[in-house]
């Protein structure tokens, strides 16, 4: 006889949004969690950095008047890949 599913009431994939998520393990000292829908591995209440929208269009302002990636990081203080465009918040919240 299989066990039982338990469902998490305080976690949610952020791929598909399932609550049916177990503990996976530490990775890098953090503990991550597997979806067991759709077996997606994420580590809980993950974010990466947001630049503020002038920041980001200063970027884009000066790329598109030709200056190069490495002036532009050294001007306005952002990491090389910051110009473009594709970080985003990604908060999920699950407790461990």
């Amino acid at each position: 006889m299989a066990r039982p599913r338990t469902y998490r009431h305080d976690c949610r994939c952020p791929h598909c949004g399932s609550s049916w998520v177990i503990k996976d393990g530490p990775a890098n000292g953090k503990q991550t969690f597997l979806c067991r829908e759709c077996a997606y591995r994420f580590t809980p209440r993950t974010t990466r950095h947001v630049h503020p929208e002038r920041v980001r269009q200063e970027a884009l302002r000066m790329y598109g008047g030709g200056t190069g990636m490495k002036a532009i990081s050294r001007v306005l203080g952002v990491s090389r890949d910051f110009p473009d465009g594709r970080r985003e918040t990604r908060i999920t919240g699950c407790a461990t």
